[in-house]
């Protein structure tokens, strides 16, 4: 059971990364494992529905699966030769720009907009060839429940970062006033006398 369930997670964790490679750019320099996991799961993917399931009437799987090797060679080559920049190294890429256009949030693509784009297309493609349908449906409900739980995770760890925040002001002492900021009141010199002039 312990093995099975690694590999049921395993593959839930790389089953979004088949289809983050067409969303998305600027994958991170240590982005090549998830790739390479998302590569195997689909090949065995694809295996299982040749030898399983009835043929397809158009057989997309393969296309898909060979425009998956270039899309990722490419992500994978140019996150290594690129210089190293403000992205996390296990990053599984960027909205492309295209969805800046239309001046919704990033976050919002990433929840939202793309895991309907990705189910729009299982649905076209399902009557073609039912196996890569099927899939597609799958990596999207995956791809929904990871930027869910993902953004449940960020907003943990800011709540975090402000509550040692508040624990670190409380614990530091506050700064007394110095001694040598009492400044002490004197009298003031008397004036000297003024002379009268003669009228």
């Amino acid at each position: 059971m312990p093995l099975a369930w690694a590999i049921l997670e395993g593959a839930a964790i790389a089953a979004p990364t088949t289809i983050e490679v067409f969303l998305h750019h600027r994958f991170g320099a240590r982005s090549g494992k998830a790739l390479l996991k998302a590569f195997l799961l689909l090949l065995v993917v694809y295996l299982v529905s040749v030898h399983g399931g009835p043929p397809a009437s158009v057989p997309l799987f393969p296309g898909f699966l060979f425009a998956y090797i270039i899309v990722a060679t490419g992500h994978w080559l140019t996150s290594r030769f690129r210089p190293i920049q403000h992205i996390h190294s296990h990053s599984t890429g960027e909205p492309w720009p295209l969805w800046r256009q239309l001046r919704v949030e990033t976050a919002t693509v990433q929840r939202y907009f793309e895991p309907a784009l990705c189910g729009l297309i299982a649905a076209i493609v399902a009557p073609l060839d039912p196996a890569l349908g099927y899939w597609l449906f799958l990596a999207t409900l995956a791809l929904f429940i990871k930027e869910q739980v993902s953004r449940a995770r960020r907003r943990a760890r800011r709540l975090d970062a402000l509550d040692s925040r508040i624990e670190t002001e409380r614990l530091t002492p506050r700064e007394r006033p110095e001694d040598d900021a009492f400044v002490e009141a004197r009298p003031a010199p008397p004036r000297p006398a003024r002379h009268r002039r003669p009228a």
